[in-house]
């Protein structure tokens, strides 16, 4: 069975709340959301008998009510994510939370990124087993700009600091930083990149000196051959253009000297008068 995975906006990394209550709400938000999707796709006597027995395990304090279709849809999306449902009043509570948080984020500035990202990694910093909070924002802020590309993709660090933070542009972060949050400084983002790296959440390179590109689809040797192709690439089409530039500016300038050589013989035809 493949792994798991939440998928969130990236905002969620800048609500004003702990750490803990951040990953509570992303987990919940998630559950909720798509819960929803696969509420929406079920026939009617699918949904009865959810009501009538919800196949999924449950903690005794889930506090279900059966007859309301968030309860429901809290329940099916923690079957989908593999995860045992805390209390659904609580849950509900926490996604309408995010929800709120998303949608006055996107009225301010647009459409917000998405962040993929497997449900083990949230749940180790939500219980401190693992990967922290910090660790979890870097990451996100590095698949948040990969997204859905099968190739390598430039990311600064800059770039990275300020989607850790759940923003995802130099515009949105200057606006926003000014909210009180901690911000990573510099330093600590180039160590955690560095430790994800090394422990292959990742593959980096970087191209002269000043070019890094990632790629959590890529081993790093694929990565640089998908590098190498793609600078070789630039320089093939570049100097296809000049070759064709100089082949049109040959053409134009031997028409020109035949045109030039053939007007005294001309000239010389016309009469006299």
């Amino acid at each position: 069975m493949p792994e798991p995975y939440f998928q969130f906006p990236l905002c969620a990394l800048n609500l004003q709340e702990s750490d803990r209550e951040r990953l509570e709400c992303i987990i919940s938000y998630c559950c909720i959301e798509v819960g929803t999707k696969r509420w929406r796709a079920l026939t009617d006597s699918q949904r009865l008998a959810w009501r009538d027995s919800p196949p999924i395990h449950s903690g005794p304090d889930a506090k279900v009510n059966p007859k309301k279709a968030p309860y429901l849809q809290a329940f099916i999306g923690a079957e989908k994510l593999q995860v045992t449902i805390r209390p659904a009043p609580s849950i509900l509570a926490r996604h309408m939370r995010l929800l709120n948080h998303q949608r006055a984020f996107e009225l301010k500035h647009g459409r917000d990124v998405q962040v993929r990202l497997a449900t083990r990694f949230v749940f180790e910093a939500r219980d401190n087993k693992g990967m922290s909070f910090r660790e979890v924002a870097v990451l996100s802020a590095i698949y948040s700009k990969i997204g859905a590309a099968t190739g390598p993709v430039r990311i600064t660090r800059d770039e990275i600091r300020r989607r850790a933070h759940g923003f995802k542009s130099k515009q949105v972060f200057n606006q926003e930083i000014g909210l009180g949050l901690p911000e990573i400084s510099e330093r600590r983002i180039r160590t955690l990149i560095e430790s994800l790296h090394d422990r292959g959440f990742f593959a980096r390179i970087t191209y002269a000196r000043r070019q890094t590109y990632y790629s959590h689809r890529l081993t790093a040797e694929k990565l640089a051959d998908a590098i190498f192709q793609q600078k070789i690439r630039r320089t093939k089409a570049q100097n296809a253009r000049i070759r064709v530039n100089k082949q049109l500016t040959d053409r134009v300038k031997a028409e020109r000297q035949q045109l030039s050589a053939s007007m005294p013989e001309q000239a010389s035809r016309v009469p006299l008068r």
